[in-house]
């Protein structure tokens, strides 16, 4: 489990996601751990990001390229 000073450190750093992904990511070295780490944040930044864009549009409903006719 990740310290509170890591999760600290982390929210001090604006890496909001690499506190949740900490302990998930698979690495053999130590460049492994951080690309990985990072990686996932920029992943959830970028989903949230998205998430963040289509709340804000304020599409009254959810539409797919599937269900255009």
């Amino acid at each position: 489990m990740m310290s509170e000073n890591l999760r600290n450190l982390c929210k001090q750093l604006r890496l909001a996601y690499v506190a949740d992904a900490f302990e998930t990511v698979e690495f053999s070295t130590p460049q492994d751990f951080l690309t990985n780490v990072f990686t996932k944040e920029i992943e959830m930044r970028e989903l949230t990001k998205i998430e963040r864009n289509l709340k804000k549009a304020k599409f009254l409903e959810n539409k797919s390229l599937e269900s255009y006719k």
